[in-house]
C-alpha cells in the first residue's frame, strides 16, 4: 500500500516543480514587458515632446490635403510654424 502512495506524490512533485518553474517564467516575462513598455513610453515621450517643423508642417499639409482643416487654419499653422 505504501508503494501506490510513494507513486502518487512522486507525481505530485513533478507537477509542483512544473508548476513553479511556470510561475517563475511569467513573472520574469511580466517584468520584461512592463520594463519594455516603459522604455519605449520614454523614447516615445522624448520624441514626440520637440517635433521637428519640417515634420510639423508636413502633417499640416497632409490634414489639408486630406480635408481635415480649412485653409485659413493651415495658413495659420503654417505661420506658427515660420515663428518657431
Amino acid at each position: 500500500m505504501m508503494r501506490g502512495m510513494g507513486n502518487m506524490m512522486g507525481a505530485m512533485s513533478w507537477f509542483g516543480w512544473l508548476f513553479s518553474a511556470l510561475v517563475v517564467v511569467l513573472i520574469v516575462w511580466l517584468v520584461m514587458n512592463i520594463m519594455r513598455q516603459r522604455t519605449e513610453d520614454t523614447n516615445l515621450g522624448a520624441t514626440n515632446s520637440s517635433p521637428n517643423s519640417s515634420d510639423a508642417l508636413e502633417r499640416a499639409k497632409q490634414r489639408y490635403a486630406q480635408g481635415e482643416i480649412d485653409r485659413k487654419t493651415f495658413l495659420q499653422i503654417k505661420e506658427d510654424i515660420a515663428q518657431r
